[in-house]
């Protein structure tokens, strides 16, 4: 992933889930509170529309963490 999208989505990740950017590398789906539902679906449209992408279901299923989403959106060529 380019830096500056890494940066763009560590941003997203800080407004959505309330956090600091040193927690941003740590945080994940399974041991937090504040990733629910609401939050998954939030995070998809920050994403898709800060991206300009179209995000399957079937990719969006595996955010479980910020490496996780940064591969998925690697695989988009982003």
């Amino acid at each position: 992933m380019k830096t500056e999208n890494r940066i763009k989505l560590k941003q997203i990740f800080m407004e959505i889930f309330s956090i600091s950017v040193t927690e941003v590398e740590s945080l994940n789906k399974i041991d937090n509170r504040k990733w629910d539902s609401l939050a998954s679906v939030m995070l998809i449209a920050a994403i898709e529309s800060e991206f300009e992408v179209l995000i399957e279901e079937s990719i969006h299923e595996s955010f479980s963490s910020l490496a996780s989403v940064e591969q998925a959106l690697d695989k988009l060529g982003l």
